[in-house]
């Protein structure tokens, strides 16, 4: 029997491990995977040996993120035609709860699948509670959610939007996110001459600002006179100006871009690296917003100071003063002034990485997040 069923758009894409984790951890060995397009083995980033059904041909994966990339009604999984094959998929593992990942994953489907005698749940991430929010059609769609059994956001401000949108209260859930966190915190021992190492890691699109962090860390080089070195995983369409901002500031010495990384590459990198950096805002050009990054939560669990900004569920996470250092969206300085105090002060560094660590252990570790998930969803007991 597989009574927990993952819905979603893509299958093995690099920033969305929080999607394997929930395909393989809530539910070990008894949970299927449906998604509209699976990534070819040269581009995928994680993958699934569980019951699984693929909506679209591989073979035309291109064509089908290209719809998804355009976020029309055929991409969130809308469309009818799509119900058959996986009311008979579910039916055959005996499903008998439904996790769709995106609220734009399936919405005219809630309906159907409640005749049906499922239970539907659904996650609303970064741009569902932000950009889709603006979208007359979107919204509409999203008030279908109203007759799922519950749904899942990764901040307080999240929930206030969807229950402005009509969403009922009591059904939605905030839940930040977990990881996998060490019994103790990793050592952090490193050379006097050692230059500090800044690290960053995600999608390099506009509401992650590479280029502000960029320029906040040529700041911190010529303020300082210090060495450091800047490790940028990740990629996307923001990377070529973001490495042309770093050669015209005549500090792409110092600043590495590895590209996209499995996250064993990206666990290694935490253990090397000494500072954690995402300067997260709202992009001013399609106004997409985060919901809580994963990746501030595994650099708290690594115990990494985190310098970020005040934007979206961040401030949920990281402490400003306490685990980590917050300014605001856009702003270079404070960014600047934040990596320079910690590059410049070993004990700071240890002392905002331990408490970081220990915040992540007493509310972000996977046991954790797994029960406030479960829970609500009546298969804790499973």
């Amino acid at each position: 029997m597989h009574p927990l069923a993952v819905l979603t758009k893509v299958w093995g894409g690099a920033s969305e491990t929080f999607i394997e984790d929930h395909a393989k951890r809530l539910l070990p060995g008894r949970t299927s995977l449906s998604a509209a397009v699976r990534l070819p083995q040269s581009r995928r980033m994680w993958d699934f040996d569980g019951p699984s059904l693929v909506l679209r041909s591989e073979r035309r994966w291109m064509r089908g993120l290209l719809l998804i990339a355009t976020r029309t009604r055929g991409v969130g999984l809308t469309e009818r035609r799509h119900w058959p094959r996986l009311e008979r998929f579910w039916v055959s593992l005996g499903t008998t709860h439904v996790l769709s990942e995106y609220l734009d994953v399936g919405p005219t489907y809630i309906a159907l699948a409640k005749e049906r005698g499922l239970r539907w749940f659904s996650f609303g991430h970064g741009y569902d509670v932000s950009r889709s929010l603006r979208n007359p059609l979107w919204r509409r769609l999203f008030l279908e959610h109203r007759h799922a059994d519950g749904v899942f956001v990764r901040s307080s401000l999240a929930r206030r939007r969807l229950e402005q949108l009509g969403l009922p209260p009591e059904r939605i859930h905030v839940t930040p996110g977990g990881v996998i966190v060490p019994d103790l915190p990793p050592s952090r021992e490193r050379g006097s001459q050692d230059p500090p190492v800044v690290l960053t890691v995600g999608r390099l699109v506009g509401k992650k600002d590479v280029c502000t962090l960029i320029e906040s860390f040529g700041r911190v080089l010529r303020s300082t006179g210090r060495g450091a070195q800047l490790v940028v995983i990740g990629d996307g369409p923001d990377r070529a100006r973001a490495q042309r901002l770093a050669r015209n500031l005549g500090i792409e010495a110092h600043v590495r871009f590895l590209g996209s990384q499995p996250r064993e590459v990206v666990r290694e990198w935490m253990q090397r690296a000494d500072i954690f950096a995402l300067h997260s805002r709202t992009d001013p050009r399609t106004g997409d917003e985060e919901g809580l990054p994963t990746v501030i939560l595994e650099a708290m669990a690594a115990g990494l100071p985190v310098v970020s900004t005040l934007h979206a569920g961040i401030p949920e996470a990281v402490v400003s003063g306490e685990t980590g250092l917050l300014g605001e969206e856009g702003d270079a300085t404070a960014t600047a002034q934040a990596l320079a105090e910690l590059c410049s002060n070993d004990r700071l560094r240890l002392r905002m990485g331990s408490a970081a660590f220990e915040r992540a252990r007493r509310l972000f570790s996977w046991e954790a997040e797994r029960r406030r998930i479960l829970e609500p969803m009546g298969l804790l007991a499973d």
